[in-house]
């Protein structure tokens, strides 16, 4: 996303988005996904979230063996999100950055919210992951009630997520 977009690290305020780059083939455009979901949250209201983050898959991977990951999984991800993961680390990791790129968009980081009040639901008719809150607790900002996108993808060792919200949607 181009700087004249003026994209801040947790709040925006999209201008006009410019086309989507090409990315190597074989790979998950993230670019051109950002560029359609920028769009169609901006035909409401110009106002919309976002956050990013990306994870080491191997970092995560020792974590999750080393003598405190079992509590780490546990106040982490939800048993909707360890079941669809069975036990794949790289899918673990990419619901670890959603996590934090939402806690991001909503402009608090992880301060405010745990990361297990966030569920990344995988839809398994369409294959794409969705947003919902994992229990009743209110997130900060009232995000809990916003509309959420967000896009996952892995490659090497690396996880990526962006996530986007949009605040008061009618």
């Amino acid at each position: 996303i181009a700087n004249r977009n003026k994209l801040t690290a947790a709040r925006c305020h999209l201008v006009r988005p410019r086309a989507p780059h090409r990315t190597m083939s074989g790979h998950h455009d993230l670019v051109r996904d950002l560029h359609k979901i920028l769009a169609d949250a901006t035909l409401t209201t110009g106002t919309i979230c976002v956050g990013a983050d990306v994870c080491s898959i191997s970092e995560l991977d020792q974590q999750l063996k080393s003598s405190g990951g079992p509590g780490f999984r546990s106040k982490t991800f939800t048993p909707h999100e360890l079941d669809y993961a069975q036990a794949r680390v790289d899918r673990l990791a990419t619901r670890w950055a959603a996590k934090e790129a939402i806690a991001k968009a909503i402009g608090t980081g992880s301060r405010l919210i745990e990361p297990r009040q966030i569920e990344i639901h995988h839809d398994h008719d369409s294959g794409q992951p969705s947003v919902r809150p994992s229990d009743d607790r209110p997130w900060p900002n009232d995000a809990h009630l916003w509309r959420w996108a967000v896009t996952l993808s892995h490659h090497g060792d690396a996880a990526i997520a962006i996530a986007i919200g949009q605040p008061n949607p009618e």
